[in-house]
């Protein structure tokens, strides 16, 4: 069932050589109930539309062999393929590259990072778009067979004695009465518009005296009122002495032909939602005002501004709401934008203004200011009071550019740069904002190369047990060794992994490693109970989250209680439902679940009793200033003494000093993990520190002086399962249940002592397991 509320429809052939972009762009236009093909070469899509003709083609633009540019280009020379509308997919947003697209014959192109939950409504537009733009070509084709059908109106004009003989059919598109004509052109030019009448009278005195043919289009006013828009053609006829002595020319209604026209005309340069200038429109004026402004000496100033959170409206309220604010917004920016100023609409909730003239950078925020103060007023909207803000770029001419590219593109950084610092804020562009997007944009094509080249490594963190001082287990941390950067953290990548949907593949892969390095460990005889992995809210959401977790736990041999899985609020708060459902799955399989960075996200007591977790682990924004702040030691134990009430395992994250650990000691808090103990390691140090033996520490209540009473929540490891549903079973003894007589990892239900190493597993058969 398609998670969409609205209704799309359509056959789509998705051309592209990366398969991961295949299976992405399949999956989000399918589920939105297109009709989808997918090939990956560009030389196949000519053979493929004999049985297929799709609506539309998304074709990426770098493929090996035929390349989009070439595959476009041939399309457009196929009779099948001449009016397919084509989406371009490219991760180049270079004048040349997009030029290059339209030329081959694109209708549109899309920049890589695709976002794939809007890409249905991307393509339902265009091909809603293709289809408009057909019947329009249909209709004008019609009307003119129609006009040719109905007989056209001629006339006879005798030069000499200036007699003017008219036919039927021109008496009925004049709407004149017989008797009213006194047969002279007088009775022509009559109806011909004022402000054609020159024109047209020279036209006919030009042809007359070069002895040529007449073709003009003009204006002729009706009796009624009604203007008309007319096609005149004469030719001339020559006496004895080959002087002109006759013209006869016929006279065409082209009125509907010239709306059509105006119509097709309308829909290449303006917005059809908001009647604004659209993207193509505002760069020609953008390109006219740059050499005015180069005579001149004067100065020019682009405003990017994007809407702030537009989609949490269509997602609430739905795409009709949507579209009523955005003609609400477009509305209000006109209100504020001069005449002479071009406000237009590049697509989405994305806005520009061009500013002409400028004074100073102080005379472009008092505009900018003026527009976001109007925009953050009340909407009412269906019966919906709703509120919106926005965030605004500001690039100056010639400051920041002296191209329509780069003035566009310098005023969409800084808009990025006023979203990062909280949106609903204004951000002129400074030489530090291009610096920090050209290495973001450069960092975006390395992460595409990074997993193939196996540059992904991870880092190890271990947890401790206050209580006894020994590690209860470590959570793997993603490291990119970048070739070039050095070690990086994941702040750096991971945000792009997620606009890139890079997370998925890179999420699995973390999986894996983390539980095979587990079971290395347990092979060497090291007594390491547990690890943790992060899962991103993207792969919980898309990914079958469960069948990896199975994969992962059996192939590296493992009891399923030895892997706990760390998921944020915000991934489980997209579909509620569909969450407990996979929650308690994957608890069945005896995998632990821990909500991590609680306290940032949708933290609530209602969320926290209705999911099935085991773990709360603290964010460390909590524990930071609570050993100097009465306040926020008194938070940090209401959320302590709240997990314990729910039953709760408790983490702590961020223990940097004594203080801390002694602060959470007192809290009763069992575990605990930061720089304290120690920082994330490769795996061959953490190995080196379990084997001497250095992976234990002096208990708290022995180095406090405290008492050891103990905890109330319950031990980290022991899965707390509540309800009248079955046990979990352990995934390498089937039908045993996850009992483990209370040790830290299931040794009645792993090979005791310890395996072989993996590559040395063989089945049955000899061959590898």
């Amino acid at each position: 069932m398609s998670r969409y509320q609205d209704t799309f429809s359509g056959k789509v052939l998705i051309v592209d050589d990366e398969l991961i972009v295949r299976i992405l762009a399949g999956e989000a236009l399918a589920q939105a109930g297109f009709q989808v093909r997918t090939i990956d070469d560009g030389s196949q899509v000519a053979a493929l539309l004999g049985e297929f003709v799709p609506d539309i083609i998304l074709l990426d633009v770098v493929m090996p062999g035929l390349d989009g540019y070439a595959t476009c280009a041939e399309l457009r020379r196929s009779e099948p393929g001449a009016d397919i509308p084509v989406l371009m997919m490219t991760g180049f947003d270079d004048l040349e590259s997009l030029q290059s697209a339209y030329q081959a014959g694109a209708t549109d192109f899309i920049t890589k990072p695709i976002h794939w939950q809007g890409l249905p409504y991307r393509v339902q537009y265009i091909i809603r778009s293709s289809q408009a733009y057909k019947e329009l070509k249909t209709n004008k084709i019609l009307l003119s067979q129609a006009q040719r059908l109905a007989g056209i109106g001629s006339w006879q004009w005798h030069l000499s004695n200036d007699t003017f003989l008219w036919s039927e059919e021109l008496y009925q598109i004049f709407i004149i009465d017989r008797q009213e004509d006194d047969r002279t052109s007088h009775s022509f030019f009559r109806f011909i518009h004022p402000l054609d009448q020159v024109l047209v009278k020279s036209a006919i005195e030009a042809a007359v005296a070069g002895k040529t043919n007449l073709s003009i289009d003009h204006r002729v006013i009706l009796p009624t009122g009604t203007e008309l828009n007319v096609h005149t053609e004469a030719v001339l006829e020559f006496d004895g002495d080959g002087l002109p002595c006759k013209m006869l020319g016929i006279v065409q209604d082209i009125t509907e032909r010239k709306r059509a026209e105006e119509q097709i005309s309308y829909m290449a340069y303006y917005d059809t939602l908001t009647r604004l200038p659209n993207r193509q429109l505002f760069n020609d004026r953008l390109t006219q005002a740059l050499r005015r402004s180069e005579r001149a000496g004067e100065k020019l100033a682009v405003l990017f501004i994007d809407l702030d959170d537009f989609k949490l409206i269509n997602d609430s309220h739905g795409h009709r709401v949507g579209d009523l604010m955005l003609e609400e917004v477009a509305r209000r920016l006109e209100e504020e934008t001069r005449a002479n100023d071009t406000l237009a609409r590049l697509g989405g909730d994305e806005f520009t203004i061009l500013l002409h003239d400028v004074k100073s950078e102080e005379n472009v925020l008092l505009v900018a200011q003026k527009h976001l103060h109007n925009l953050q007023a009340a909407y009412q909207l269906d019966n919906k009071q709703l509120f919106i803000s926005a965030s605004i770029g500001v690039a100056l001419y010639p400051d920041h550019g002296d191209t329509v590219e780069v003035l566009v593109k310098s005023a969409d950084v800084a808009m990025y740069q006023a979203k990062e610092k909280g949106k609903n804020h204004i951000e002129f562009f400074t030489e530090e904002l291009y610096s920090k997007a050209s290495e973001r944009l450069s960092l975006q094509g390395d992460l595409r190369r990074a997993l193939e080249q196996e540059e992904f490594v991870l880092h190890y963190q271990p947890r401790i047990n206050l209580l006894t001082g020994c590690w209860s287990g470590v959570e793997a941390l993603v490291r990119w060794q970048h070739p070039e950067r050095g070690l990086l953290l994941p702040l750096t990548f991971i945000h792009l992994a997620e606009e890139t949907g890079l997370i998925m593949p890179l999420g699995e892969w973390v999986l894996r490693e983390a539980c095979q390095q587990l079971h290395r460990w347990h092979d060497e005889g090291l007594n390491l109970a547990r690890i943790s992995v992060n899962v991103s809210p993207l792969q919980f959401r898309r990914q079958n989250i469960l069948e990896l977790v199975k994969s992962a736990v059996s192939n590296a041999c493992l009891c399923s209680r030895a892997l706990e899985l760390e998921i944020t609020e915000s991934a489980l708060m997209h579909d509620m439902a569909q969450s407990i459902a996979t929650l308690q799955r994957l608890q069945h399989l005896g995998v632990n679940i821990s909500i991590d960075d609680f306290g940032t996200g949708y933290s609530s007591l209602s969320h926290l009793r209705t999911l099935p977790i085991n773990i709360l682990k603290i964010d460390r924004s909590f524990l930071r200033t609570a050993h100097e702040s009465a306040d926020d030691a008194q938070i940090l134990s209401s959320i302590i003494a709240m997990a314990q009430s729910l039953n709760l395992a408790i983490v702590a994250e961020g223990v940097e000093c004594a203080e801390h650990e002694a602060l959470l000691h007192q809290q009763h808090c069992r575990e605990a993990q930061g720089f304290f103990y120690a920082r994330p390691m490769p795996a061959d140090e953490l190995t080196c520190l379990l084997r001497d033996g250095n992976h234990s520490f002096e208990p708290v209540a022995s180095r406090s002086g405290g008492d050891s009473q103990q905890p109330c929540s319950l031990p980290a490891g022991d899965t707390n399962l509540s309800g009248d549903g079955p046990q979990p079973v352990c995934l390498q003894v089937p039908g045993r249940p996850l009992a483990c007589q209370g040790r830290r990892f299931c040794a009645t239900a792993t090979v005791w002592p310890p395996s072989p190493p993996l590559q040395q597993k063989s089945g049955k058969d000899g061959t590898a397991a």
